[in-house]
């Protein structure tokens, strides 16, 4: 049983709804929650719930936004800010085909890759030091994201972002 479509304008329209509402919250709650300098990043999972469902060529766009928009809300290296959302869109985007989209699974699974590709795509550019000194606050991050990522993911699914196929494998 699929959901009936959605028309476009109410897709971006709820994807830009969530982009603004992560903003706030990773400006006024994140830090209000972190524990041992681990905190969510809502801005991520935002991006990475919508583009798994939107698909690619959106998906960059949408990175390059919530780039934009990250890179304006917190402090360090902005290049390497808005190239890791960039391609961690892209690479979310990407991923719309392996996806069972109804899988109780598919928002944590999300979540977690999109986080860890995310992490090291910008400590790779932004040579923040050593990979070891990045595994607490990404363990952390990771739990966070993964937490936060099932009612976004919900939310967008209920919203109809995205293709309406139930499978990958439908025609």
């Amino acid at each position: 049983m699929s959901l009936p479509a959605r028309p476009l304008i109410l897709q971006i329209l709820a994807v830009a709804f969530m982009l603004a509402l992560s903003v706030v919250l990773q400006s006024q709650l994140a830090h209000r929650i972190a524990v041992y300098n681990a905190r969510p990043d809502f801005l991520l999972v935002t991006l990475a719930c919508a583009a798994s469902l939107m698909g690619f060529p959106r998906s960059v766009w949408l990175g390059l936004i919530v780039g934009l928009l990250a890179a304006a809300t917190a402090p360090g290296a902005y290049g390497a800010t808005l190239a890791s959302r960039t391609l961690t869109g892209a690479v979310a985007g990407r991923s719309r085909t392996l996806l069972v989209r109804n899988s109780v699974f598919s928002a944590p699974l999300i979540a977690l890759s999109s986080t860890i590709a995310c992490e090291l795509i910008y400590n790779l550019i932004a040579r923040n030091g050593h990979l070891r000194q990045l595994a607490v606050p990404l363990t952390g991050e990771l739990l966070y994201n993964i937490v936060f990522a099932v009612p976004i993911y919900t939310i967008f699914r209920w919203c109809g972002v995205g293709s309406r196929e139930q499978s990958p494998f439908a025609h």
